[in-house]
């Protein structure tokens, strides 16, 4: 009896180093894919980020052409009032410079 008993703890102890041995090869799975997970996930984030950039540049990009040219109307239509001021004064200059001219 003594003898079976022997052999019920050597299998204990096997089946416990077995069991030991299982436990950690799923463990080391696991932090395998829990890293490969996260790199996965890094990844994606980082795309998105940079998809994000992309999208946010372009449109500053567009609000910035957009903002030109409303400043470019703005000035055409202030050089278009100046050029008229210059034109009603040009044709004031001319004739009282005609007027001295003729007047002596």
């Amino acid at each position: 009896m003594s003898f079976d008993i022997v052999n019920d703890i050597l299998k204990a102890e096997s089946d416990g180093k077995a069991m030991q041995a299982e436990a950690e090869a799923a463990a080391v799975q696991a932090v395998a894919e829990a890293e490969k997970a996260g790199r996965k996930f890094v990844d994606e984030e980082l795309q998105r980020a940079a998809e994000e950039g992309r999208k946010l540049v372009a449109e500053a990009e567009e609000k910035g052409r957009n903002a030109a040219a409303v400043i470019g109307q703005d000035t055409d239509k202030e050089i278009e009032t100046i050029r008229s001021g210059a034109g009603a004064k040009m044709a004031a200059a001319v004739e009282e410079v005609v007027k001295k001219v003729v007047n002596g």
